[in-house]
């Protein structure tokens, strides 16, 4: 009886660093819940805990395990289906919850300011790297 395949890793690109590290922490969750079909950050961890196939196959930096543990109380609130993300003010650090809409062209979360909100958007797969170890 021969031993079971395991699944090929998943990999999320890293986020841009010139993004709010909210934004980033919020972009890299999504697309992890959405590679493992989870409906939210405690089923991703329910998933990998009952040992599903897809879950388990996620891999993340340690970079990437430190960004996510820095905002888990917000990771904690966004979801994949139907999207819930979050968008930040870089210039006066608020930030809200929102749907798959747009977010304004200025902020709006506190009075006075002028900055630009930046609206995380769902991280992407890095590219399996080729059989030689080239990209």
């Amino acid at each position: 009886m021969s031993a079971r395949k395991p699944p090929a890793p998943v990999r999320m690109n890293d986020p841009d660093p010139d993004l709010p590290d909210l934004v980033r922490a919020a972009g890299l969750a999504l697309g992890l819940m959405k590679a493992a079909k989870a409906d939210s950050w405690a089923d991703l961890a329910a998933a990998i805990d009952a040992g599903e196939k897809a879950a388990c196959a996620l891999e993340v930096t340690v970079a990437q395990a430190r960004l996510l543990d820095a905002h888990a109380d917000v990771v904690a609130l966004l979801r994949p289906k139907p999207m819930v993300t979050v968008a930040v003010c870089p210039a006066c650090g608020a930030w809200s919850l929102y749907s798959s809409g747009a977010v304004s062209a200025r902020c709006t979360l506190t009075r006075g300011c002028e900055g630009k909100q930046v609206k995380a958007k769902v991280a992407v797969r890095a590219k399996k790297p080729a059989a030689d170890g080239t990209n």
